[in-house]
């Protein structure tokens, strides 16, 4: 819920001021990320990835992923016109990131917790 509400709140503004995006099209946005941030956790859960990465190396590649987005948008939006066609492939580029970016980051901090809680 919170990925979806924050990935909702960020991107309709987004979509609506540089796209001119319905709510149709903000859905399509959104189930694509979420399609993209579901592989991403099962990515995580494959025996073969869980073997070379500890959790605060899932937190790291996460956070640092999601600051190359935040830069990234930022830095385009800074020279962003209505509907410029180069615009959807930067956001594109920069929400799918977003998607990957963002179960890393959740379940290496879930880890995290578990491991002091259970210890």
């Amino acid at each position: 819920m919170l990925f979806c509400s924050s990935l909702d709140t960020s991107v309709t503004p987004l979509t609506d001021r540089f796209f001119g995006f319905s709510d149709v099209q903000n859905g399509y946005v959104l189930i694509s990320c979420g399609t993209v941030s579901f592989l991403s956790y099962y990515v995580m859960q494959l025996d073969w990835a869980q073997e070379f990465v500890q959790e605060h190396q899932l937190m790291l590649f996460g956070v640092m992923l999601n600051t190359v987005v935040i830069l990234g948008i930022m830095t385009s939006l800074w020279f962003a016109t209505f509907r410029a066609y180069w615009i959807f492939t930067v956001i594109g580029v920069m929400l799918f990131l977003f998607a990957v970016a963002v179960p890393y980051i959740n379940v290496g901090a879930v880890m995290k917790i578990y491991m002091y809680i259970g210890s």
